[in-house]
């Protein structure tokens, strides 16, 4: 799960494996593994923030701005997770570009994950 993780954030499988292998280095994991009960949400989110910091950053100051990159079949709930755990923006910042309040992008986001899980 944590390699489909930072696959999705980096899609180069060179840097996402080094990624991969840094994660499960690192002296963070430890304490995700301490509680096992929470161990796997623990290892996603670690995952994602090692993914996060390992991403390349575009020179284009126009990168900068929020552009979601929308196909016409994509749900609501799609565009809102990529934009959450692909391209790292907060929820109040998807809100706030996406003129949705901050609990329906956290229902997209449930409802993505509930979608996600049933197919």
């Amino acid at each position: 799960m944590a390699y489909g993780v930072i696959l999705r954030i980096i899609p180069q499988t060179q840097i996402a494996q080094a990624v991969l292998i840094n994660l499960f280095s690192s002296p963070e994991l430890k304490a995700c593994v301490d509680d096992p009960s929470h161990a796997a949400g623990e290892i996603i989110r670690l995952a994602r923030t090692k993914a996060l910091a390992a991403r390349p950053v575009p020179n284009n100051d126009d990168t900068k701005r929020l552009r979601p990159v929308v196909d016409m079949n994509d749900t609501v709930e799609k565009v809102v997770f990529d934009l959450s755990f692909c391209q790292g923006y907060t929820p109040d910042a998807i809100a706030e570009k996406l003129h949705l309040s901050r609990t329906n992008v956290m229902k997209s986001i449930y409802v993505y994950f509930k979608d996600l899980r049933s197919s």
